[in-house]
């Protein structure tokens, strides 16, 4: 690579940084026949799986159209992903670089006061997620001990109330789910059927398009299925899903 392509790296590696909670920039391309590269990234949401993904340097709506397909759950997290100026950039680097005190800025202990316990149980409750932890990680010592230096003033939540506030999320995202379909005159219901540890299971996804024509995707269950996978038992399960969001 030479100094060009490796400056234009870096300067594409700064331009997309704020994307870095879902995509990393993997690769820069030089497309020879046109004035813009090809940009491959890697999804982080989908670790431990690698999933890469290829775009333009001068658009990268495939990585929005991933994120609607695969993670649509947290898709209103990445809408709000924007990008910082580049003056910006240059002066927040300028000063961490000039002034070794800046990292005091951080919020540790009595500083942190201004996060509440509703904000704090809820940071732990999707790093849960976003690192497919155990819910029983608010149980480990050394993760409560982390909790306890960076947030003195607040307690870490025990598993019984990540397990309801887990529910209550569920409720929540699932009844405007119904919402959403209720809305729709026509979907797109797919099913899949797998096993795991000598134990059945039958995913259900569907899709739609909203009024400006643009695909939706989520799923709607998975769900054990128990007995043996004859017509009717399997009419019976897509029947009670399908049932169960009208």
């Amino acid at each position: 690579m030479g100094d060009d392509e490796e400056n234009q790296a870096l300067v594409l590696k700064d331009k997309y940084e704020y994307l870095t909670e879902f995509f990393k920039l993997d690769k820069v391309e030089r497309l020879e026949s046109k004035k813009d590269s090809r940009l491959v990234f890697k999804c982080v949401k989908c670790q431990p799986k690698i999933q890469f993904l290829s775009c333009s340097s001068n658009s990268i709506g495939n990585l929005k159209k991933h994120v609607e397909k695969k993670h649509f759950a947290i898709l209103s997290r990445y809408e709000k992903l924007k990008p910082q100026p580049q003056g910006k950039r240059q002066r927040q680097a300028d000063e961490s670089e000039d002034s070794p005190n800046k990292s005091s800025r951080i919020i540790f202990g009595n500083q942190a006061s201004s996060v509440s316990q509703a904000q704090m149980n809820k940071w732990i409750q999707e790093y849960i997620f976003e690192s497919y932890s155990p819910f029983t990680l608010v149980r480990d010592p050394a993760f409560r001990k982390l909790m306890q230096r960076v947030q003195p003033n607040r307690t870490v939540p025990c598993y019984e109330t990540v397990m309801k506030s887990v529910q209550e999320d569920f409720e929540q995202k699932k009844s405007c789910l119904k919402t959403m379909l209720n809305a729709v005159d026509f979907v797109s219901v797919t099913t899949d059927g797998w096993s795991a540890c000598f134990k059945s299971y039958l995913g259900y996804t569907v899709s739609w398009y909203d009024d400006d024509l643009i695909r939706k995707n989520a799923t709607l269950a998975i769900r054990r299925f128990i007995g043996s996978h004859t017509y009717d038992q399997l009419a019976n399960h897509i029947q009670e899903v399908m049932t169960e969001f009208g």
